[in-house]
């Protein structure tokens, strides 16, 4: 798993606040978990073999904030979820 300084480091390029970034990852315990504990926004892309445990684990649903099948569905949700907004926990992205 990923230590805090990573997320620090991700937080320092990024040039924003915690509530503005969104981690986007496939794994539980390397991505969603420790981004969300970091306090950024997380994105569960449901790929490879990972794509149906996402949709039963319950450590991943209580750390994600939203699940996609393609990263060009992140703008339609932050569009819809802006910072500081109200997040749609488990929104699916819709065209």
């Amino acid at each position: 798993m990923p230590d805090a300084g990573f997320f620090a480091r991700v937080l320092a390029e990024a040039e924003g606040t915690p509530e503005e970034e969104v981690y986007v990852g496939d794994y539980p315990d390397k991505d969603s978990v420790p981004a969300k504990r970091a306090g950024l926004r997380t994105a569960h892309i449901q790929r490879g073999s990972w794509r149906s445990y996402g949709r039963t684990c319950q450590a991943w649903l209580d750390h994600t904030d939203w699940r996609i099948d393609r990263l060009t569905e992140l703008p339609i949700l932050l569009r819809a979820c802006p910072p500081g907004g109200v997040d749609a926990p488990w929104a699916k992205a819709t065209r």
